[in-house]
């Protein structure tokens, strides 16, 4: 090629646009060769692998000749960008919208993912961020987090709800479910939720998913098997018969003994003796 000595018949930015001609008159943003008028930078003139006429042997690779990520380190990847499938989610030449995005916001995310979007639309709560773009939460490429997840479950959600942040961290009995395994997730659903505040399900489901068995608490003392004891009462208080532990406990921390929403003493004010009856 370096000895070839044929003249272009046309300017070089001129020669693709010449049969190719492309509609962006309601573009907002063009993609920088598109600018430069530099269509070499991603076809191949005479022909190659992939459709197009793409460098590269996938969409991805001529992708990363000037977007370098590095996604293999990552615990977590997004199908697309492990199928190197960036036309799924990008335009090539011109977008209406940002980053060159085919869609805007969470309608993008939504339109591969159906039934989180059915969910969505049918559920009785929805929780604010799935309102609007999913990147609130998640990294649309890769994450070293679970569901692409940009932090956490618990640092991500503390990153808004500031008041449980500082009520988890300044309680003196601490709940397990709030900092261990899923963190937030044990007990709320991100997206969408049937019950209020975005509960997974009603509080004393959700509550004997762990208080189906004897439980040792930080003190060393033990926590009896609340859903054996409750289901074989014959006589339940109130609360408990409307499956609302919550008017009596804390969920996310307290100050007081079995996260009790006020002092309540943890022996009989009267024990027993012949002296007092």
């Amino acid at each position: 090629a370096e000895e070839h000595t044929f003249k272009l018949f046309r300017p070089r930015d001129e020669l693709c646009a010449f049969c190719h001609t492309l509609d962006l008159e309601d573009t907002e943003y063009l993609h920088k060769p598109m600018i430069k008028g530099d269509c070499l930078s991603c076809h191949n003139p005479h022909g190659g692998q992939e459709e197009a006429l793409l460098k590269g042997d996938s969409y991805a690779d001529m992708c990363k000749n000037c977007h370098e990520e590095q996604w293999d380190a990552m615990d977590s990847v997004h199908g697309p960008v492990a199928a190197g499938a960036c036309g799924a989610c990008h335009e090539a030449h011109g977008s209406r919208f940002p980053e060159l995005l085919q869609k805007q916001g969470r309608d993008l995310c939504l339109q591969c993912h159906i039934s989180t979007a059915a969910s969505i639309d049918a559920a009785h709560y929805v929780h604010g961020p799935s309102e609007v773009p999913c990147q609130i939460c998640h990294d649309p490429h890769a994450s070293t987090h679970s569901m692409l997840l940009k932090e956490d479950p618990i640092e991500l959600c503390e990153s808004c709800h500031e008041d449980i942040r500082v009520k988890v961290e300044s309680s003196v009995t601490k709940h397990a479910a709030v900092t261990t395994e899923r963190a937030c997730l044990n007990c709320h659903t991100a997206h969408d939720s049937d019950f209020p505040r975005m509960l997974r399900d009603n509080p004393k489901t959700l509550c004997f998913e762990c208080h189906d068995k004897k439980i040792k608490a930080a003190d060393g003392s033990v926590l009896p098997n609340m859903k054996a004891l409750i289901d074989s009462g014959k006589s339940l208080h109130g609360p408990t018969a409307q499956d609302s532990c919550v008017l009596c406990h804390e969920i996310h921390g307290g100050g007081h003994d079995r996260l009790l929403i006020k002092e309540y003493p943890s022996n009989l004010y009267y024990p027993f003796s012949d002296e007092v009856y």
